[in-house]
């Protein structure tokens, strides 16, 4: 992956910092710098040095130990280290798209791993439900002829009681 700085090729040409004599372009380029790692919130395209770049850039030096006096020299420390961190979070984000392509990879495979028995249970399902048909069509024919049955002997029955009582 090519770095923020690389891609805005950032060697300093001269230092930042309130009463320094800043250029603009250096200025611009360093606010963005910072607001590409999210150290910065500010307007990136002002060329003169502000509080608010002059704060960010106190903030930054003090997180990474270095001497805070709210200025960057070019290829100087603070200069340095925010080459370094930008550097980080490049082979960061390199390390964490890698896994997850890995993950993606796994989600595909657990994807077909479940679709797998769903594509076979719906064919066994409908195996089942064409070999069972044919049985429940006669187990249905037979609860009819015993309903027959059953209806014409209690017809007879009743017809013999009817005789009997008559006799």
């Amino acid at each position: 992956m090519v770095s923020y700085f690389q891609r805005l090729g950032s060697a300093l040409t001269a230092p930042i910092g309130n009463r320094q004599n800043s250029r603009a372009k250096d200025v611009i380029q360093t606010r963005r710098n910072f607001a590409s790692l999210g150290l910065y919130s500010g307007d990136t395209e002002l060329g003169l040095p502000d509080k608010n770049l002059d704060t960010t850039i106190r903030t930054f030096q003090k997180s990474k130990g270095l001497k805070v006096d709210g200025i960057m020299n070019p290829d100087g420390e603070t200069e340095r280290a925010l080459k370094k961190t930008d550097s980080q979070i490049e082979q960061e984000i390199s390390a964490l798209s890698s896994q997850l392509s890995a993950l993606q990879g796994d989600i595909e495979t657990l994807r077909q791993l479940v679709e797998e028995p769903r594509a076979r249970i719906d064919e066994l399902d409908s195996e089942i439900s064409t070999s069972l048909q044919p049985a429940v069509n006669e187990a249905s024919g037979m609860v009819k002829s015993l309903q027959s049955a059953l209806e014409k002997c209690q017809g007879e029955e009743d017809e013999g009681r009817e005789s009997e009582e008559q006799e």
